[in-house]
């Protein structure tokens, strides 16, 4: 029957599943704006819906549920990684990859206004428009929250992966990203876990 794989947040394309050459795996984007998943060439299928209510799939049907850059932008990780829960099978996995709360990019982004970011992105990062700018909450979005909310919806945590590098939010501003750098490298050498910039999850349904 092939593999069921949701990914949420569809985007423009699904590189997590490249339905041209899996072709016995059906990918179905979900996302809350039809504009986003409406010419998505990777999927099978596109809906639109809000995963923190629910994801368009009966109990125990989904073989894995992906997202990128998706869980800071939704307002109750809590429910949606339920929803994971209820919709993967027994044996199913879920990829979640995700900037954190505490990155100073992150609590930069939190305090000044949604307009004044998007603006900021189309003027220095032109090429990320039509990706990036969407409002944002980081709800649970860091270590070690985020892996405990899985696993208290009864996933188990098979690959962590906590990244630090993020000045590249910086590079327009060569001193401000030259400390950056140094920042990152710090926080690196002594594996400061909790003020990581990004995580990457592989949890499984048991």
């Amino acid at each position: 029957h092939g593999l069921m794989v949701v990914d949420v947040g569809g985007g423009h394309t699904s590189p997590f599943a490249k339905r041209r050459t899996q072709p016995n795996t059906f990918v179905l984007a979900v996302d809350i704006l039809f504009e986003q998943i409406a010419n998505n060439p990777d999927s099978n299928a596109g809906f639109v819906c809000d995963v923190c209510t629910s994801i368009p799939l009966k109990d125990s049907s989904a073989d894995l549920i992906v997202s990128r850059s998706v869980l800071e932008h939704l307002p109750n990780n809590d429910a949606f990684i339920a929803e994971c829960y209820r919709a993967l099978k027994p044996g199913g996995r879920a990829i979640h990859v995700c900037p954190t709360r505490r990155a100073p990019f992150a609590l930069i982004n939190r305090i000044i206004p949604n307009s004044l970011t998007r603006k900021l992105i189309k003027t220095f990062f032109p090429q990320w428009a039509e990706e990036c700018g969407f409002p944002t909450f980081y709800d649970r979005c860091s270590y070690p929250e985020l892996p405990r909310l899985h696993e208290r919806h009864g996933l188990k945590i098979e690959e962590l992966h906590l990244r630090y590098y993020q000045s590249i939010y910086f590079k327009p501003f060569l001193p401000i990203y030259l400390i950056s750098v140094t920042y990152d490298l710090i926080l690196w050498a002594l594996q400061i876990r909790f003020l990581c910039s990004q995580i990457l999850i592989v949890a499984r349904h048991p």
